[in-house]
């Protein structure tokens, strides 16, 4: 039986870099509410040790949330694997995201504005 991987197989790491609980979960919640699988980092580790430890995982991408991006509501979307960042809106990275699986944006998410 051939495992397909789908948006709820795929997991990204949320990060915060000096941002409260409650902002780092209102950003997982929207990316929930879209569909994306979000696993939390909360282990105050350095982010260099956290990036190297994702970049052997597996997984594809890395949400790092300061509060400045927050304020704007903006992430930075670490690609892991085209080790690429760039600043987007949540939408946006729900959008890269979703195209990396393959899925249709538009079934699984608000319009980009």
């Amino acid at each position: 039986m051939q495992n397909v991987k789908g948006i709820y197989d795929y997991v990204v790491v949320l990060i915060p870099i000096g941002v409260t609980a409650a902002k780092l979960l209102q950003t997982a919640d929207e990316l929930r509410a879209n569909g994306v699988r979000v696993k939390l980092d909360t282990s105050g580790r350095k982010l260099e040790n956290i990036l190297a430890s994702l970049s052997g995982s597996g997984i594809r991408y890395a949400l790092l949330v300061g509060e400045t991006e927050w304020k704007a509501g903006r992430v930075r979307l670490k690609d892991m694997e085209e080790r690429l960042e760039r600043e987007v809106s949540v939408d946006e990275a729900i959008f890269v995201i979703e195209k990396q699986l393959g899925l249709p944006y538009e079934q699984y998410s608000t319009k980009l504005s």
